[in-house]
């Protein structure tokens, strides 16, 4: 899954913008998807590795959201990326936070 996620052109920073790029991980969240291709950067999340049928490691979304709101983020609706602390746009969250 690491190779599958992390091998798209050389031409596109993200893989919403590579035809090549078929499934993405998404590392605050630590859960992977299918790329949709409608426009927007938004994935279908898959429990299961399309390949060997290997159980996924389960979603951290709940604990993210969970964790933001115990920093005072309450209204999470419509927030940028930019906004929000910079150890929740990567998995160090999960080391800087109480896990639940």
């Amino acid at each position: 899954m690491t190779k599958a996620v992390a091998c798209f052109c050389d031409e596109h920073e993200s893989p919403w913008a590579c035809n090549y790029a078929t499934l993405v991980y998404n590392e605050p969240l630590d859960e992977y998807g299918i790329v949709l291709r409608d426009g927007d950067a938004e994935y279908v999340l898959i429990s299961h590795c399309p390949w060997c049928a290997a159980k996924l490691p389960p979603s951290r979304r709940d604990d993210w959201f969970g964790a933001l709101e115990a920093r005072g983020y309450k209204d999470l609706v419509g927030i940028e990326a930019k906004d929000l602390p910079e150890e929740f746009l990567t998995a160090a969250w999960r080391t800087t936070t109480n896990p639940t």
